[in-house]
């Protein structure tokens, strides 16, 4: 059986948005638009070669991006010349520009609390999977994401679970017991972790059927129903 993948990153907790914080969220869904904005302009200008987005958790707990460094190649004219500046250094220099929002405001103590609430959920959530699935959990990988005052904060993360199919259908039912474990592990499952769990139980009924059908096979074959009457025999002489 191939082996199944377990664990989307965990989205940060949505928050009931009071009327009055309406107003904060549109700026910072107005800031994300403007960021877009100038990050195209700046693409543009030349090849980019890396772009690092910046976030704050606005109060519905979406992320949104407040600012981004966007890293680039210049175009050059015929003369070797950066066209957007004709008296910059010649072709292939590296240029690094930041594309910032219009009235972006730094990351207020609350907001880094959520944030960081965040950053230990997911920890806690990849820990419990990892501490369950034992052998057949691979290293956890974490999602990063960096917030305007430059600090990089854990926002998502995956566990790989990779459970081979058992040597006999017995053994495939334990492991796949062993998945659902800790696919379900964390307090508050995500979408893809019963996913997870659900096609392990699928598992669990196909070693099911297996060992059944295997069952009816040995009990109905002439020389599994003399060994068992000669077993049956011995019992009852035991007695």
């Amino acid at each position: 059986m191939p082996g199944i993948s377990s664990v989307a990153p965990v989205s940060a907790t949505r928050m009931i948005t009071p009327v009055a914080n309406n107003a904060r969220r549109d700026s910072l869904r107005r800031a994300e638009q403007e960021v877009m904005r100038q990050e195209m302009s700046i693409r543009s200008q030349g090849d980019v070669t890396s772009t690092v987005y910046h976030y704050e958790i606005g109060p519905d707990g979406r992320r949104y991006i407040t600012g981004a460094t966007v890293t680039y190649k210049e175009k050059v004219d015929e003369k070797g010349i950066p066209r957007a500046d004709k008296g910059a250094s010649g072709a292939g220099d590296t240029t690094e520009r930041r594309a910032s929002d219009t009235g972006r405001v730094e990351l207020t103590d609350d907001s880094k609390a959520r944030i960081k609430a965040v950053e230990r959920e997911v920890i806690a959530h990849e820990a419990a999977h990892k501490a369950v699935g034992g052998q057949f959990a691979g290293p956890v990988a974490y999602t990063y994401a960096t917030a305007p005052d430059g600090t990089r904060y854990i926002v998502g993360g995956e566990v790989a679970i990779s459970a081979p199919e058992g040597r006999t259908p017995e053994e495939t039912i334990q492991i796949m017991e062993q998945v659902k474990r800790a696919a379900l592990a964390p307090g508050s499952p995500s979408a893809q972790d019963i996913q997870v769990a659900a096609a392990a139980a699928a598992a669990q009924m196909r070693a099911l059927a297996e060992m059944a059908k295997r069952d009816a096979a040995e009990a109905y074959s002439p020389e599994s129903t003399g060994r068992r009457s000669e077993r049956w025999g011995e019992f009852a002489a035991t007695a």
